[in-house]
């Protein structure tokens, strides 16, 4: 039977089901325990009052006693980290809207030396498509041919008017600095409030204690974190990620999940992780072969080139 063990403040807790089961009962035993934990907290707030209005008075010196060893007998409920971090961001909207048309290739031939691929294809405004693919078909060097940095090989390739572009890839993410964590994001965005920072880096999982740490000594998966966190907070129109989750624990992608779904822009991300492709991607190009096939769902596609055509795809490199 298929299962999700999970290892979490020195205990092994075993969840029937797959990882999307896992979640889902993971959210409602964390939401059953904060339940409990709070009905606790106010029994040991109305014991406390008791003893202290009672241990000064002799008749109910003895009562107040009783009522302290009980609590100091009482198990304690912990407060589960889970609901914590399993916040809403609110929606994030595109400082400008830009055009209805983002990007727009026609023949696009794509690569270095030789072409790795040639496809055709339209991206409307707010779509959020997710690329995936086997390893050398295409799916880096086609964002960055989108986002300007390597020419076509042949054929057109246009962006939309006022289309303003986040790109991310592993290598954007090494960044060296000296400074805290805290002060790079405030340097960044100086119109913020100390406050607005801690509370929008908080979000991101850098509070108290990780922002403070110094830009350098944070981890891989740490910088990607704080990369993507800088590129939201601009806003831009147009957001493309190369493997934005590389090196990240199951916490962090969970938090980006959440992120990238209250965004409102349009979305080019390629990933190796098909869970979070299917959590923030709302279709899929599935590279594979020198062709590249569109798929207008993100979800439930097992397909691999060679099995014939997923029903509803369409090829974008005839």
């Amino acid at each position: 039977m298929e299962a999700v063990w999970e290892l979490e403040g020195g205990k092994l807790t075993r969840y029937a089901g797959g990882y999307t089961h896992y979640r889902q009962e993971k959210r409602k035993r964390a939401e059953r325990q904060m339940a409990a934990y709070k009905r606790q907290q106010e029994e040991i707030l109305r014991q406390e009052e008791l003893i202290k209005r009672f241990k000064n008075k002799p008749r109910k010196a003895a009562f107040a006693r009783s009522r302290k060893k009980m609590l100091e007998r009482m198990e304690r409920i912990e407060k589960p980290e889970f609901e914590e971090r399993g916040m809403r961001p609110a929606e994030i909207v595109p400082a400008v809207l830009g055009s209805k048309w983002v990007l727009e290739a026609e023949h696009l031939k794509i690569g270095y030396d030789r072409p790795l691929l040639e496809l055709s294809l339209r991206v409307r405004r707010g779509q959020k498509i997710g690329i995936i693919g086997d390893n050398g078909v295409g799916k880096s060097t086609f964002l960055k041919t989108a986002a300007g940095f390597v020419p076509p090989l042949k054929g057109e390739l246009a962006i939309g008017n006022q289309v303003t572009i986040g790109y991310f890839d592993q290598q954007s993410a090494e960044v060296e600095s000296d400074k805290t964590v805290l002060e790079h994001f405030h340097d960044l965005f100086p119109s913020m409030s100390e406050k607005e920072v801690r509370s929008t880096l908080g979000g991101y999982l850098f509070g108290g204690r990780e922002a403070a740490k110094t830009v350098s000594s944070l981890s891989g998966g740490e910088k990607s974190r704080l990369l993507l966190a800088e590129l939201l907070e601009s806003r831009p129109n147009f957001l493309i990620l190369d493997e934005p989750t590389n090196h990240m624990d199951i916490q962090a992608k969970e938090v980006l999940e959440e992120f990238f779904k209250a965004y409102r822009g349009t979305l080019l991300v390629v990933s190796h992780d098909r869970y979070f492709v299917d959590q923030v991607a709302e279709s899929l190009l599935i590279f594979e072969g020198g062709a590249a096939m569109y798929y207008p769902s993100a979800t439930g596609i097992t397909w691999s080139g060679g099995r014939g055509r997923p029903p509803g795809s369409r090829c974008l490199s005839e």
